[in-house]
């Protein structure tokens, strides 16, 4: 079947359309599957041995708000945090979140962890302390938005203090891969 010039114009439209439309979703979808497959699922567990940050599968305990993130789970059953599908998807949330964080001139462990944990309702000065030993990084040192290895350390180490328990570093790793 021979097409005319219209004819060709529009299937290119359309596979211009789809390919811009279609590919990500592929992505998207291809992404959303090996995370789901390669990152721990506490949601719902009913092992109270778990820490709830990690049964929210918010390692970071982010605070329920209008914000939508990857991977949330709407409704979330929580009274006051967010929950995702996986901690992988927690983790994402919560780099993204740091990652604002420095974008905004809280570039430091000290800065970071006061604004996440203000002194009104922590004890933030042990909190940076915990952060600082862990991460291996000093309190005042300018921390880079793109820095992999600093930003899953900090994840890292506010995992513990948030949940008293140590996150599996593949989680974080994976949530990195989704930034």
């Amino acid at each position: 079947m021979q097409l005319s010039r219209p004819q060709m114009i529009i299937i290119s439209s359309s596979a211009i359309i789809c390919a811009s439309i279609c590919v990500p979703l592929i992505i998207l979808s291809i992404r959303r599957e090996r995370v789901s497959k390669t990152t721990h699922n506490y949601l719902n567990s009913s092992d109270m041995s778990i820490p709830r940050g990690y049964r929210n599968n918010n390692p970071l305990n982010i605070r329920k708000s209008n914000e939508r993130w990857l991977g949330e789970v709407r409704p979330s059953q929580d009274a006051a945090f967010k929950q995702f599908e996986s901690m992988g998807y927690g983790f994402r949330a919560a780099l993204k979140l740091l990652r604002n964080y420095i974008g905004k001139g809280y570039n430091t462990i000290e800065k970071i962890i006061t604004r996440w944990a203000p002194p009104s309702e922590n004890f933030t000065g042990s909190y940076i302390n915990n952060v600082v030993t862990r991460s291996g990084i000093p309190a005042q040192k300018v921390i880079d938005r793109d820095d992999r290895e600093s930003l899953i350390n900090i994840a890292y180490a506010m995992a513990i203090s948030e949940n008293g328990k140590a996150p599996e570093r593949a989680d974080i790793e994976a949530g990195w891969d989704m930034l």
